[in-house]
């Protein structure tokens, strides 16, 4: 990983900052875009010139934009890219408001093909790597909107995988991630909604599917594996799950 320069989305927790952290230990520049500083405070006065922070609000497609040109006065180099960053609120489908939708494909559809955009010059010979869910196959209770998103962006991942091979010689993966610990799924819900969602969950059978949940660092090590692939071979889609998962 030495020598290599990686942006990632949403690395300020979670899977986000499990993965910056591996990647910094392994001597990579990472460049998180998240739209708070979260809990990178260690790791940024660890790594202070290895790890750059720029605020970038996911719902905006403006403040997307202006990241990117930070970016570029960083680097002129990414050798991957890491599509992270998602919002998950469960919601009955019937309260949904235009505003409720409109968020849920901004921040979970628009601001990753931005950024998958904004990177390609960039990226020219590199990776992009989208984080999906297990729920695309079989969307959790009042998540389905969510899933929605997840599974329109691994399409589009899919329409462009040779076009962007053919243009710049970059690879797509998306890799879906199973039931994960130590992670931000669920702490800023609202307490009745996420009882309920937790109760529907259980009722559905879909955490019992999910099996146990995986330490984050399982799924950051796939991450790891797929950049450190040679440029001629690839991986479409990579589904990492706990072992008692069904």
């Amino acid at each position: 990983m030495n020598n290599k320069t990686i942006l990632i989305t949403g690395g300020s927790k979670g899977l986000g900052l499990c993965t910056t952290r591996r990647l910094l230990e392994k001597g990579t520049q990472v460049i998180v875009l998240s739209r708070s500083e979260g809990e990178l405070g260690e790791l940024l006065a660890t790594y202070p010139k290895q790890l750059h922070w720029l605020r970038a609000d996911f719902a905006d497609t403006a403040s997307i934009a202006g990241a990117f040109e930070q970016v570029k006065a960083i680097t002129t180099k990414l050798d991957a890219l890491i599509l992270n960053a998602a919002q998950t609120v469960p919601m009955p489908f019937a309260q949904m408001k235009i505003a409720n939708l409109e968020q849920n494909i901004s921040v979970n559809v628009t601001s990753a093909l931005l950024c998958l955009q904004y990177s390609l010059a960039l990226l020219r010979g590199g990776r992009a790597i989208f984080i999906s869910t297990e729920s695309v196959d079989k969307p959790f209770p009042l998540l389905s909107v969510y899933a929605a998103t997840k599974a329109a962006v691994e399409t589009t991942f899919n329409g462009l995988r040779g076009e962007l091979y053919k243009d710049f010689n970059i690879q797509l993966t998306s890799l879906r991630a199973g039931y994960m610990a130590d992670t931000a799924f669920g702490e800023a819900w609202p307490p009745e909604m996420a009882a309920t969602f937790f109760k529907l969950a259980e009722e559905s059978g879909s955490l019992r599917a999910g099996g146990s949940p995986m330490p984050t660092s399982r799924v950051a090590a796939m991450i790891e594996h797929i950049i450190e692939l040679p440029q001629d071979v690839t991986i479409n889609r990579l589904d990492v799950r706990s072992g008692d998962s069904f």
